[in-house]
């Protein structure tokens, strides 16, 4: 069993913390997440998520100490926006003995700060993954993007048609259908929104997306 503790529940932090929970093929989970945020919100959302779910600071030297951070195998900081706050608690989780801090990059120069003061990995899932999958979907045989594992992949589907027009939110597809949307791109347009908000509308004329899901999952969704 592996230990982690995800550190910033924003929608990435979120997503990752769930995934690391997440039973593969009917199995009870096999990893443990502790889920850190200084927003109780947040925590409030996640808390029926994971191991364990904890408001607090990382800011603070003293507050990783406490919560013995560094004693997991994996720290992920999904900090992107605030650079300095990302900045500082990768410090102290370095300097508190952490093993593997994975952390996230909003920018160029934010990576090499980070890799500076000790991560052991920097990040850029949107970019990435945005760069990717823009590159894959200029084929148009493409369908299966990238296997993850025997039981996940991202994937290339049609948006289904009693979806056009609503919003990931009004829809709740992650909770109701099990897939993570990571892109959309209009029927007709060369133009791939990258990420979408949960509060912003499929496309009216439909199109294609590209959804990070099970197995099991993408059978569902293609009988919609």
């Amino acid at each position: 069993m592996k230990t982690y503790a995800v550190v910033g529940l924003g929608r990435f932090g979120d997503a990752v913390a769930r995934e690391l929970m997440r039973p593969v093929r009917g199995r009870r989970p096999s990893n443990e997440v502790l889920a850190i945020d200084i927003n109780e919100e947040h925590i409030q959302t996640i808390a029926d998520h994971v191991t364990r779910a904890v408001q607090a600071d990382l800011r603070d030297p003293e507050v990783v100490q406490a919560l013995n951070v560094a004693s997991c195998d994996v720290v992920l900081v999904c900090i992107g926006s605030d650079i300095s706050t990302s900045v500082l608690v990768t410090l102290n989780l370095k300097e508190a003995g952490a093993k593997c801090v994975i952390a996230k990059a909003s920018s160029e120069a934010h990576r090499r700060i980070l890799e500076r003061i000790g991560a052991d990995r920097v990040i850029f899932p949107e970019h990435d993954v945005g760069r990717r999958l823009a590159h894959t979907l200029s084929q148009h045989s493409a369908y299966d993007l990238l296997d993850l594992s025997d039981d996940y992949a991202v994937v290339r589907v049609p948006i289904p048609r009693s979806w056009w027009g609503k919003t990931l939110a009004e829809l709740n597809v992650r909770a109701k259908y099990d897939i993570n949307v990571l892109a959309v791109q209009a029927s007709g347009s060369s133009q791939l929104q990258v990420s979408p908000a949960p509060q912003t509308p499929l496309p009216e004329q439909g199109g294609v997306m590209s959804v990070l899901t099970s197995q099991e999952a993408l059978a569902r969704l293609q009988q919609l």
